[in-house]
């Protein structure tokens, strides 16, 4: 009976906790630098603005996530969410009220996803 040696694999470390807090640090060292450097940045004002601003595009990232684990890339979100923007500016200039703007536009956007849903559902389009 013999004995070998066997080499005992090093286990390979896992990044991405390291990545993570690294975008999380340097966010935070973003976040001192221009609090420090200016008055305004971390006012209450500029804070609900900054939330407000970044609100629509975490969204959207939410609708690409989806997609991205379904393993399609949906390159058409940015031109959706630019046509719905004309259309509310349009409608809202032709003396549409605000709300009943913001309900067609939604419904048009519904009507375009299910309209690209059934392109990719049923005729076998790639989800590009």
């Amino acid at each position: 009976m013999s004995t070998e040696a066997i080499a005992a694999e090093k286990p390979k470390r896992n990044y991405n906790a390291l990545f993570g807090l690294t975008l999380l640090a340097l966010l935070v060292l973003l976040w001192v630098i221009l609090s420090v450097s200016t008055q305004s940045f971390a006012s209450a004002n500029n804070i609900s603005n900054l939330l407000r601003q970044g609100s629509m595009i975490a969204i959207l990232a939410v609708g690409q996530t989806f997609v991205i684990i379904t393993g399609g890339i949906d390159l058409s979100v940015g031109a959706v969410v630019g046509f719905a923007t004309v259309i509310t500016a349009m409608l809202i200039n032709a003396g549409v009220p605000v709300f009943a703007a913001i309900l067609i536009t939604l419904l048009v956007g519904v009507a375009i996803g299910l309209f690209h849903g059934f392109g990719i559902v049923r005729m076998g389009l790639p989800p590009f």
